[in-house]
């Protein structure tokens, strides 16, 4: 007994070395000595030696399993484990025999946090204060229950409550720090992880949160600076690495956004949030197998992640896959109400269902949650100009300059559509590059089957006549997607296409008919082409062009001598061309009249014909084709 106690004294002392000597000593004279097996198990446990701890505590419990404490302590070695049922299990075992017993209280909330419970945590942390009001540690761990539910105010008085008591507990002034970070109390947030850092100022915890910190406010060198103190410090911190995923990938620098990530999952494969960091880069990169197998990892591991179902709704939405999407933003929403952008996607998912009514609602709910959402009011805008409230659409527009939006020319554009804005005369160069970009996955299907588009065909016939077959150098001006070039090939000795769009381009270059392909402005790279073709053509590319006196410069030089010109224009009565409020221009027969004589070209034929449809209705349109005189 007197070694037994020397044992406990050394043990409470902190000399743990000596206390494990001791405790063996007691169980080489007698094997079953309970309080040696027990108080050896906790030391164990306490220099991280799990698995051994886990059996000398069942070795005593074997002897005595009415021990009520063994059962907390082996909760907590459970824990160590990762084995929360099982210490759950121990928790309810320690309880039955003793319901005042904090500990296992405090132990069980801990593993119901874990196992993404925190309601459940949070009565048995309540549980654990009611037995001992002054149980500051209790507090910290009510407040990690409450951060997962998101009271975050609530959370902030539990940690102040737990600092009252242990003003140097560098771990609750680290989690105060990440909970005024969500409160976007970004100054007081410094304040908490500086008090870590004057605490134990090789906390590396502390500097991945002042990282987290930097990158909300956008200074992203400071916080790559402060990842990387954290990394130096502790180079297996999965949260150091996700974080500089995060800045990387604001920053736009996917492949190193990537690599860190990789780095994050390499340490925690179950980090969850790293999955949907992955996920989101492969939907900007419009590489949706990968986006989905991305958030559907981050779902297997917390089925309750709300951003993650939000990711797979907006691939879902890009897909023109309205129904599935729909149905991922509803299961978002139902997880988190607030997720502001989740509305938004909601309101664009029922918009193009047609269901315009609950698409306003959805919009107005995300600008109830956050006011200053500049894209829901670019989207109420364009639903609203679509459905020709153009009054209502120029309040939204507006609304969305004042709160911000990432891409103005492309609203005054709107706006000048509208009637609202001086009417400029070409399409803003980004808002046709965003356009085609975001377009060009589901471009010929929409396109051919959901708006009727004939232009390439209709075209080929008006040129015909006019073309020998085989042996010309073409030119496609904006081919997009390539849908022009079956029809042009047979013609061409060499056919060349341009395009601003280089996801377009990437479509173009799998049909595997063009000898050169371009990304870049038409009537830039026409001026740098002399005598070089002897056909252009444009099929529904005009209509993003208001004054065409410059691309018929570029094309009459660009062609040789007799070339040929054939494109398509929707059709106007009015001026020599306008913009319509679908942001595409129209223009006169008068006014091609007048390019032709300007420009040296015979107008060989002009028709009037049905282009393709918009909402259902026939878009009028000329074929034109001109000779170089």
């Amino acid at each position: 007994m007197a070694t037994l106690n020397r044992a406990i004294s050394a043990h409470q002392a902190g000399n743990l070395s000596e206390a494990q000597a001791l405790y063996k000593a007691v169980l080489a004279h007698d094997k079953n000595q309970f309080d040696a097996l027990h108080m050896l198990g906790v030391l164990e446990g306490q220099l991280g030696n799990f698995e051994e701890a886990d059996r000398l505590i069942r070795r005593a419990l074997k002897i005595d399993p009415a021990a009520f404490q063994a059962h907390s302590n082996h909760a907590r070695i459970l824990l160590g484990l990762r084995r929360h049922e099982e210490a759950i299990h121990a928790c309810d075992k320690a309880l039955s025999l003793n319901r005042s017993d904090i500990n296992a209280l405090v132990f069980r909330g801990g593993a119901l946090l874990l196992l993404k419970k925190p309601e459940k945590a949070l009565e048995s942390f309540d549980k654990a204060l009611a037995i001992k009001p002054d149980f500051f540690r209790a507090f910290y761990n009510r407040g990690e229950a409450l951060f997962e539910l998101m009271r975050f105010e609530d959370a902030l008085a539990a940690y102040d409550r737990a600092l009252a008591g242990m003003p140097g507990y560098a771990e609750a002034w680290l989690a105060r720090g990440k909970v005024l970070e969500r409160l976007t109390r970004f100054d007081e947030a410094f304040a908490a992880y500086d008090k870590v850092l004057a605490l134990r100022p090789e906390h590396a915890g502390a500097w991945t949160g002042r990282g987290n910190v930097f990158d909300r406010l956008k200074r992203y060198d400071e916080a790559l600076a402060a990842y990387d103190k954290a990394l130096s410090l502790a180079p297996d911190l999965a949260g150091g690495w996700f974080g500089r995923g995060n800045v990387f990938y604001n920053l736009k620098r996917y492949d190193e956004a990537l690599a860190a990530y990789e780095k994050a999952l390499a340490l925690r494969p179950d980090l969850a949030e790293a999955w949907f960091g992955r996920g989101n880069i492969f939907y900007d990169l419009k590489r949706h197998d990968e986006a989905f197998a991305a958030y559907d990892k981050a779902l297997t591991l917390d089925p309750a992640f709300a951003e993650a179902w939000f990711g797979r709704a907006n691939v879902l939405f890009n897909l023109k896959r309205h129904d599935e999407a729909l149905a991922a933003y509803d299961k978002a929403l139902a997880l988190k109400p607030d997720l502001d952008a989740a509305w938004l996607g909601r309101g664009q998912v029922l918009y193009g269902l047609k269901r315009h009514d609950e698409a306003f609602a959805a919009y107005d709910k995300a600008l109830a949650l956050k006011p200053n959402l500049a894209e829901a009011w670019l989207a109420r805008g364009t639903a609203l100009r679509e459905l020709k409230r153009t009054e209502d659409a120029i309040v939204a527009y507006r609304r969305a300059l004042e709160s911000g939006a990432a891409d103005p020319g492309e609203i005054e554009f709107a706006l000048a559509a509208l009637g609202a804005e001086t009417s400029p005369v070409v399409a803003p160069k980004q808002h046709v590059t965003n356009l085609f970009d975001k377009y060009a996955e589901t471009f010929d299907q929409h396109l051919v089957s959901g708006l009727k588009y004939q232009t390439p065909a209709l075209l080929f016939d008006a040129i015909a006549p006019f073309a020998p077959a085989g042996n010309l150098d073409v030119l496609d001006l904006g081919c997009g997607t390539g849908l022009f070039a079956p029809q042009l090939r047979p013609l061409a000795r060499t056919l060349t296409g341009i395009d601003l769009s280089s996801n377009m381009l990437k479509k173009a270059e799998q049909r595997r008919l063009y000898d050169h392909l371009i990304c870049g402005d038409i009537a830039e790279f026409l001026e740098t082409q002399s005598h070089a073709f002897d056909l252009a053509v444009a099929a529904d590319v005009f209509v993003y062009i208001g004054d065409l006196s410059r691309v018929f410069r570029g094309v009459r030089g660009a062609l040789r001598d007799g070339g040929l010109f054939g494109f398509s224009v929707e059709a106007t009565d009015e001026d020599d061309f306008v913009l319509l409020t679908t942001l595409r221009y129209a223009h006169s027969v008068p006014y091609l009249e007048k390019l032709a004589r300007d420009h040296r070209f015979v107008l060989e034929r002009v028709e009037a014909r049905v282009i393709r449809q918009e909402h259902e209705v026939d878009v009028n349109g000329y074929l034109a084709v001109m000779r170089c005189s």
